[in-house]
């Protein structure tokens, strides 16, 4: 596949989740912004954003876990309805799953927003912020974070039937990577790097919370970019134009 293909695909897989996901990105990024608003200039808001840092400093990695589940497993499914486009649904049988798997991923993504802290430090400085989006996006998003979520749609979309699982694998790992985890950490940062200049610029027991918020949204885009089905239709009819 030549370079220019390959970006083509990416830019029209970005544009197909895009509008599979406007009405439900219009809304979560106006929460996203007032929230971001009141933490800053209302002083209520402010002090229950900090009691929100403390109730997450007390209950720990429950707290990643229960709101990394809701944000990526049951608001997603229960936003899916304001989607556009053809591509599959999430199932009501998939969603015990789909669950634990975004809150044991919320534990894996809050014990590095720990070690980046334990780091780097907890400060806003621009230059600790940029190390921190650094090994974000270049680092974790491409080795850890897209891979497991490339598996973990995979493992769905096999009907958890480890034989079919096991076909994604059937090129080698090299070509699964290629094929299935680089365009999502690309297009991971699109969607994010926007987000980590806030995230990081919060206080340590603040981005978590609002990194949730935006967790939605790339779920809600992770069901259209994943989905094989309609990436290969769409393919088939820019082929044929």
């Amino acid at each position: 596949m030549s370079g220019s293909r390959t970006e083509k695909n990416l830019w029209r897989d970005f544009v197909s989740a895009a509008r599979a996901n406007v009405l439900p990105a219009i809304g979560l990024q106006s929460v996203a912004l007032f929230l971001l608003w009141a933490y800053h200039y209302w002083p209520a808001a402010h002090t229950n954003f900090e009691h929100i840092a403390l109730w997450k400093q007390e209950t720990g990695y429950a707290f990643s876990f229960v709101t990394s589940a809701l944000a990526g497993g049951l608001l997603p499914f229960m936003l899916q309805r304001f989607q556009n486009g053809a591509h599959r649904r999430m199932t009501l049988a998939a969603l015990p799953e789909l669950m634990l798997s975004w809150g044991a991923r919320g534990c894996l993504v809050d014990a590095f927003y720990r070690l980046q802290a334990f780091l780097w430090g907890d400060n806003a400085q621009p230059a600790t912020i940029a190390i921190k989006i650094f090994c974000d996006l270049v680092l974790f998003s491409p080795f850890i974070a897209a891979p497991t979520v490339a598996l973990m749609f995979s493992w769905a979309d096999s009907d958890r039937q480890p034989a079919r699982f096991r076909r994604i694998f059937d090129d080698g790992l090299r070509m699964w990577f290629i094929r299935d985890v680089w365009p999502l950490a690309r297009m991971a940062w699109m969607i994010w790097l926007p987000a980590l200049v806030v995230i990081y610029a919060l206080p340590a027991g603040l981005q978590f919370p609002v990194q949730v918020i935006i967790q939605c949204l790339w779920a809600l885009i992770l069901v259209v970019l994943t989905d094989k089905n309609q990436n290969e239709n769409t393919q088939a009819a820019s082929d044929a134009a």
